[in-house]
């Protein structure tokens, strides 16, 4: 396992929201992680869904936010998979 999913993994709330989103990912939704920059605060979400990083880059100021030593307190916000209400 790669150094930074180990430590990522052993954070108890990155933890318990991957298992979160494991869950909703296995019943067929897409699970879009959100972050909160560490310079600006301003909310920002992933671009692409099902995939957590190690750090996420706000275009918009350029700071990076680590995942798990950063500013994080991200949030999972979901969509339906196709084919359910």
């Amino acid at each position: 396992m790669n150094d930074k999913i180990r430590e990522m993994m052993s954070d108890p709330h990155v933890k318990d929201v991957m298992s979160k989103a494991d869950l909703l990912i296995q019943a067929g939704h897409d699970v879009y992680f959100k972050w909160t920059c560490g310079v600006c605060g301003e909310r920002v979400m992933s671009e692409k869904p099902n995939i957590l990083n190690t750090s996420y880059l706000h275009e918009d100021c350029g700071f990076e936010t680590k995942t798990v030593e950063g500013d994080l307190g991200f949030l999972l916000v979901m969509k339906a998979g196709h084919g359910t209400n």
